[in-house]
């Protein structure tokens, strides 16, 4: 299960996403849901798990749709790093 972050705004960390993809005219009507998952790093090295963890639930949520293969996930994560470092 995915956590909402709320920040000093009030709103949630995942409204947050929603509305800077919209600025960006990035469509993402095609997703069930966009979840933000933050990852701290104090003490190095960075600890991923928390993403892990959300990206094997995400893969194996069936609720909305049949499932998508890990390789498909992590062209669509390959897709929008590419697109926000072209952006810059």
């Amino acid at each position: 299960m995915f956590l909402s972050l709320l920040t000093g705004s009030g709103r949630s960390a995942d409204e947050i996403l929603r509305e800077r993809f919209a600025k960006m005219e990035y469509d993402i009507g095609s997703f069930s849901a966009v979840h933000y998952v933050g990852v701290k790093t104090t003490k190095p090295p960075t600890d991923f798990r928390p993403l892990a963890q959300q990206l094997r639930y995400a893969v194996q949520d069936c609720s909305v749709r049949s499932h998508r293969s890990p390789e498909i996930v992590l062209n669509m994560l390959q897709v929008f790093a590419l697109q926000k470092y072209r952006s810059c």
